[in-house]
């Protein structure tokens, strides 16, 4: 299982970062992805993930104004089949943003457990 732990360094005023509800994404909504040259670095080395095919059975959810004592704590993937498996997540352009918001900025922490 991946996990991931996500916090803003500063309450988020723009570009908060939103979850779909993992039990509303069926395999089929899954597309297979490559990511290069992560975080605007050519040498980083090629991330497999997915690209989330919209569905209006997503249900999203996000924190407005998140602050920095507060911590998204989401399961990005999970092997064992019999459960929910993949969260989408992302950066949504939030429309109660001032025009001259402070751009976001936030830290993650992703861990592997094993069984």
């Amino acid at each position: 299982m991946l996990m991931n732990l996500w916090r803003p360094i500063k309450t988020v005023e723009k570009t908060p970062l939103a979850v779909c509800d993992a039990s509303t994404v069926r395999d089929e909504d899954l597309n297979p992805s490559e990511i290069r040259g992560g975080l605007n670095d050519p040498n980083t080395p090629t991330m497999c993930g997915y690209n989330l095919n919209y569905s209006p059975r997503h249900r999203w959810y996000y924190v407005p104004a998140m602050r920095p004592d507060e911590i998204l704590a989401f399961k990005l993937c999970d092997s064992d089949k019999t459960r929910v498996r993949l969260t989408g997540h992302t950066a949504i352009d939030d429309p109660t943003s001032a025009p001259d918001a402070a751009p976001r900025e936030s830290i993650e922490i992703r861990t592997i457990s094993f069984c």
